[in-house]
This record gives C-alpha cells, sequence and structure tokens, in this order.
C-alpha cells in the first residue's frame, strides 16, 4: 500500500513539474491534465528513481547522475513532446516551462535558459537518456541562477 501511495505522490509531484500547454477550454485542460498523468505513470513504471532524485529534480536542486534518472527523464520529455527523434524540441519545452510563471519577467528568463542550453547542450550522437539528462541540468542550474521560484516537494 506504501509503494501504491508513493507511485501516487510521484505521479501527483510530477505532474505539476512537467506542465502540458495552458488551453482556453477547460475540457481540453483536463484531457491534457490526464495525457500528462499517464504519461508520469508510464515513465515512472518503466524507469524506478527513488524519492529522493525526484525530490532532488522536483525542487530544482539537481538532477542526480544516475541512468534511471536519465531515462526516466528522457520518457518524460518524449511523452510531452519535449524531445522528438533524439531532438529538443525548444520552443514547445520553452512553452512547457513557462506555463506556471506568471511574471513577464519571468518567462523571459525561461527564453534565455533555452538559449543558454541550446547552445550547451549538444545534440549530436548522444543518446536520448543522455540529452535529457544535460538538458534537465541546463535548465535546473539555469534556473537557480536567474533566480526563477523554487518549488518545495516532498514525499
Amino acid at each position: 500500500m506504501k509503494a501504491y501511495i508513493s507511485v501516487l505522490a510521484v505521479i501527483f509531484i510530477a505532474a505539476t513539474i512537467f506542465s502540458e500547454i495552458a488551453t482556453s477550454c477547460p475540457c481540453q485542460e483536463e484531457d491534457a491534465a490526464s495525457d500528462k498523468n499517464l504519461a508520469i505513470a508510464q515513465c515512472s513504471e518503466q524507469h524506478k528513481i527513488s524519492n529522493e532524485a525526484f525530490e532532488r529534480i522536483a525542487n530544482h536542486e539537481d538532477v542526480p547522475n544516475d541512468h534511471e534518472v536519465k531515462c526516466w527523464l528522457s520518457c518524460i520529455m518524449k511523452k510531452l513532446g519535449m524531445m522528438k527523434e533524439g531532438q529538443i524540441d525548444w520552443e514547445h519545452s520553452k512553452t512547457l516551462m513557462k506555463q506556471d510563471l506568471a511574471s513577464e519577467k519571468d518567462k523571459a528568463k525561461v527564453d534565455k535558459i533555452a538559449e543558454i542550453c541550446l547552445a550547451q547542450v549538444s545534440e549530436e550522437k548522444i543518446d536520448e537518456c543522455q540529452l535529457a539528462y544535460s538538458v534537465a541540468v541546463c535548465k535546473i542550474n539555469n534556473w537557480n541562477k536567474l533566480g526563477l521560484p523554487k518549488r518545495k516537494v516532498e514525499q
């Protein structure tokens, strides 16, 4: 039972981190949330990561250098449309990162993060797990450097 609750908690928390594109129709928002939760559940089932690793990522602390974490991130990015055919869709990624930000100033910082990470993260001849990890590390490092809001997620 505790494992089931932990999985549900991971799904819920991950759903708040990796947002879908907001739409004007509430029914579409519900569909997007449902799709997102399904994707997160599938990735969490395929790639087991610790609660501690999840919290570190969710709280924008760091990304553990662990193969399962890297592949979990890759799975999430693919399911959310951030990664397609081994390449990052930077425009879509920016949209997802901006969704929970209220101020235009913070949204402009996301554009800067994407610009920095596009320049720093090589997509050539790299496996998708490593690519997802490199993007996540770059995003979290620059998120913190630019002073974007952190979450406090606990399991």
